[in-house]
């Protein structure tokens, strides 16, 4: 998921291991160095996908984090698992639902990140920010399109990961 650089940094503080000693004998240019060699410089070395619900996934695509997941997965993991999740029928009927749900409140958008777009660009015809974050909640709760969209994605990412299996196994060998 989308991570800033000191996101990356906390985490790897409270994890122990030998790249911890390492970063503490560095000085703080050269942990900034290590790190953006390890996601890239953290902010536009991003790739991301729109998950079910709306709501927008990232991950480094530059560094050797990036590298190293290209070379398990391939270079489009991602969205083969997004694209997989988005054309599983519940997913299609809870998206069509929250659609109708909008709809009846007098807005017309496909997804609710179309919806928080209409707000941050203050398109005409578009609800304050407080009435879509009203609308987009209470429409995906009374249609269980973020619960379902979730539920979908862990199952296509099981899917995925069990067809990855051999290939992961072969680099643990």
């Amino acid at each position: 998921f989308l991570a800033s650089v000191s996101a990356v940094e906390q985490a790897y503080q409270s994890y122990s291991s030998p790249n911890n000693d390492l970063l503490s004998r560095l000085s703080a240019p050269e942990q900034e160095d290590w790190y953006q060699a390890l996601q890239g410089d953290g902010l536009s070395d991003q790739v991301e996908v729109e998950l079910p619900d709306g709501s927008v996934a990232g991950a480094p695509s530059a560094g050797c984090l990036a590298e190293a997941r290209e070379s398990i997965y391939g270079s489009n993991f991602r969205q083969q698992v997004m694209l997989a999740t988005n054309n599983r029928p519940e997913v299609i009927r809870a998206t069509e639902a929250w659609q109708e749900c909008v709809s009846s409140q007098g807005y017309k958008y496909d997804r609710p990140s179309d919806l928080a777009l209409a707000v941050t660009q203050t398109a005409g015809g578009a609800p304050s920010a407080a009435k879509a974050a009203e609308l987009a909640t209470s429409c995906s709760v009374e249609t269980d399109l973020t619960s379902i969209g979730w539920t979908a994605v862990g199952e296509e990412l099981d899917k995925a990961m069990q067809s990855l299996q051999p290939t992961i196994d072969s680099y643990r060998a």
